[in-house]
């Protein structure tokens, strides 16, 4: 059996995501409605976080809606289609999930904005950029919201979320990056090329390494 057919014949595990049938196809343009709309959008999404009942979720999602979570949930990849396969990864996670509160960004001018939703740009949604923090580091977040027909709320059709720090192994970025040189009389100061050196060739200090093995399995037929 060729390679080819062996593709053609693979079962397909995601199908191709379908556009929200939504009660209007525009979206408003003030910015302070905007922002009313996401306040009420994180408050269901918070809830839901904090108390892990569903009807929170299904106010903030549609039916036919995504998630793509990238380690903010767990340490696995997840794509979650509706708010249904959502409470059931909760359900598997009586402590709690992961992720502890998910806000907007306010450090971004476009935190809450109108963007289109289709690739044609003819469905416009309300785009909001978040920050995402949980119980082993932060990350940052996209949401895509628009009007759902059923019930005329404004729902997550897309969001995603990702881990990007850990506590504790924090980017240098900042006050957290070392000072390039120590003023004063610092006896034997080295400047930062030296320093940097020293740190590289782990002068008078053992490395710290995580080895990850793959044990393989090796049959001899005879």
């Amino acid at each position: 059996m060729g390679a080819s057919t062996l593709l053609d014949s693979a079962p397909v595990s995601i199908a191709p995501a379908q556009l929200p049938i939504v009660s209007s196809p525009t979206a408003p343009t003030e910015l302070p409605e905007l922002h009313s709309i996401a306040k009420d959008w994180l408050s269901s999404l918070s809830q839901f976080l904090t108390s892990g009942e569903e009807a929170p979720l299904y106010q903030s999602f549609l039916e036919n809606s995504y998630w793509r979570d990238h380690l903010c949930l767990s340490w696995d990849f997840h794509t979650f289609h509706g708010p249904a396969e959502v409470t059931s990864f909760a359900s598997k996670h009586p402590n709690g999930i992961r992720i502890k509160g998910i806000d907007l960004d306010m450090k971004n001018s476009q935190a809450v904005s109108v963007a289109p939703v289709d690739q044609r740009g003819d469905l416009k949604g309300i785009q909001l950029m978040l920050t995402v923090s949980t119980d082993v580091g932060s990350g940052r977040g996209l949401a895509k919201l628009v009007r759902d027909k059923s019930d005329g709320q404004w729902k997550a059709y897309t969001l995603y979320t990702v881990l990007q720090s850990l506590k504790g192994h924090e980017e240098i970025l900042g006050s957290r990056r070392p000072n390039g040189v120590a003023h004063g009389t610092v006896k034997d100061r080295k400047c930062w090329k030296d320093t940097r050196i020293i740190e590289q060739e782990f002068v008078g200090d053992e490395p710290t390494v995580l080895i990850i093995g793959l044990t393989l399995e090796i049959s001899v037929i005879d």
